[in-house]
């Protein structure tokens, strides 16, 4: 038979090793998508996404479903953001870095992406189609499913230098 002071201590013990466990794990699994959001809120996550922030701060950035055709991204770091299902359609991307990016389904037709840096970045079924890739870094690039239909491939770095 268990006393109440043996189950006092069960339950103290319990209380400072689970329920902070519990309380992280929902912590970092609650974090609302950026495609839920109204347009409004959204396009303001994507301008907050392309600001110019430091290294540190590029982590978990997100600019899920936005609308950003046609923008001048010229010369500017956007590695680790998570473009998934954002249309950058005619967008300018000339000498980008978008290493380790998520392009997941990314509408990128008619896009600039010359000699823009996609190391590791992860282009499973974008729409590249008529996209001028010429130079383009695409070194352990993954592009399952992506629509090339026409874009412009001329000199890619896509293999380990040897």
């Amino acid at each position: 038979m268990i006393n109440l002071q043996t189950l006092s201590i069960v339950v103290a013990i319990l209380a400072t090793a689970v329920v902070p466990v519990v309380l992280q794990m929902a912590a970092t699994t609650s974090q609302p998508e950026t495609a839920a959001l109204p347009p409004e809120i959204a396009q303001q996550t994507a301008d907050e996404a392309i600001e110019g922030v430091d290294e540190q701060n590029q982590y978990n950035r997100r600019c899920i479903g936005c609308n950003l055709s046609g923008k001048d991204f010229s010369n500017q770091d956007l590695s680790r953001i998570n473009w998934q299902d954002a249309t950058l359609s005619n967008a300018n991307l000339t000498e980008t870095k978008l290493v380790n990016a998520v392009l997941i389904s990314t509408q990128l037709d008619d896009a600039n992406l010359e000699q823009a840096h996609l190391y590791g970045a992860d282009l499973d079924g974008a729409d590249l189609r008529q996209a001028n890739l010429t130079e383009a870094e695409l070194l352990h690039a993954s592009l399952l499913n992506a629509d090339l239909s026409n874009a412009r491939l001329v000199r890619q770095s896509c293999a380990m230098p040897t």
